[in-house]
């Protein structure tokens, strides 16, 4: 979903195209199609994402990147430790607001969750747009952001 938002946001900024932007799991997920739930949410905010299809993380992918954030400390903790060359460009979402805050999976939960999770999502990349567009552009990778999805 991170994703999806994010991509829609630069399209309402008129930066479409600017900045890659990805998303990869920290779990093993190969191949999988986004979840209904996260396809109607997405799709009730006017985002498709029923073409997603997860992958798992890569090292590649993490050093190709100007700015990765995840959603929860778990993750970033996992990232740090199997990539300690990235450390630098690692975040959770929520510090990008000057918070430290998981943003809870919804996988399995009720369209409630979803909304939830989104709306989560949302605010903290309104919040942080600009720290966001900063830091991706001052890290030396050209034209790469990533908002990681755990």
């Amino acid at each position: 979903m991170a994703e999806g938002i994010f991509r829609k946001m630069l399209e309402e900024k008129g930066l479409p195209g600017t900045w890659q932007v990805s998303s990869a799991g920290t779990l093993d997920l190969q191949s999988s199609p986004a979840s209904e739930n996260s396809v109607l949410v997405m799709a009730e905010q006017g985002i498709d994402i029923h073409r997603h299809v997860s992958r798992p993380v890569s090292r590649a992918l993490l050093e190709n990147s100007s700015l990765i954030l995840t959603m929860a400390e778990e993750h970033l903790l996992f990232l740090r430790e199997a990539a300690p060359q990235v450390s630098s460009r690692l975040f959770m979402i929520s510090e990008m607001t000057g918070v430290v805050s998981d943003v809870d999976d919804p996988i399995g939960e009720d369209i409630p969750e979803y909304r939830r999770a989104a709306v989560e999502i949302r605010d903290y990349l309104e919040k942080g747009f600009d720290r966001i567009l900063n830091l991706a552009a001052s890290s030396g990778i050209p034209s790469a952001y990533r908002a990681g999805e755990g």
